[in-house]
């Protein structure tokens, strides 16, 4: 029986990039391709096997308009998660995945395989792959689906270098409430003066750094 490795799952709002503030199904898979000190979502190491059966009937329950996967890096489990999707046939929510764009930039995923999602959005944490990333899904003749790279900064050293591939642009969160209010006002000016998408952190915001199931 196919499966998929689960961190977690939960209905939430989307507090981030092109979609925030839309209520949405979260399924965080496990296992991700970079170790980040900074990462806020650790836990996603955590998880267990989930067959898609099981899967299909815990989606049932909330009969989501939409759902998100992300992780850690949730193409890692490209395979078994295209399987899943293509074999749910879902005629009512739309898929939204989030992705570091390693394994997009790297050529293990073929861009024209993400097309089972309705929108993909990119965080890359280097330059490098962001620029492949954006030549990638921007040149693709069989890639069709929305998609975004956002990038997140603090105006200062974090992200500088990949404000030209950004579509959406959010703010670093430090911690220290003077220092963020400030970051948020340099990102805001930049995407005004540049016509770039801002993303706030809703969920950041509402309930602080480190919530889960939010």
């Amino acid at each position: 029986m196919s499966k998929l490795k689960v961190s977690e799952i939960f209905f939430g709002v989307q507090g981030e990039g092109k979609y925030c503030g839309t209520p949405a199904l979260f399924i965080r898979l496990c296992g991700c391709t970079r170790t980040c000190e900074w990462c806020d979502t650790k836990y996603h190491e955590i998880g267990r096997d989930i067959y898609f059966e099981e899967l299909n009937a815990e989606v049932d329950k909330y009969l989501p308009e939409t759902i998100v996967w992300t992780g850690g890096e949730p193409l890692l489990q490209f395979v078994s998660l295209e399987d899943f999707l293509l074999h749910r046939g879902d005629p009512f929510a739309v898929h939204h995945i989030e992705t570091n764009g390693d394994l997009i930039a790297s050529g293990t995923v073929n861009p024209s395989n993400l097309s089972i999602f309705n929108y993909v959005c990119c965080s890359p944490k280097t330059a490098e792959v962001a620029k492949k990333v954006s030549g990638i899904l921007t040149k693709s003749d069989f890639f069709d689906s929305e998609f975004d790279i956002k990038v997140v900064t603090d105006m200062k050293t974090i992200g500088m270098d990949m404000l030209s591939y950004a579509t959406v642009l959010m703010p670093h969160t430090s911690g220290d409430a003077k220092v963020d209010e400030e970051v948020r006002k340099e990102v805001w000016k930049f995407c005004v003066m540049n016509r770039i998408r801002y993303s706030p952190r809703l969920h950041v915001e509402v309930f602080g750094p480190g919530e889960r199931g939010i």
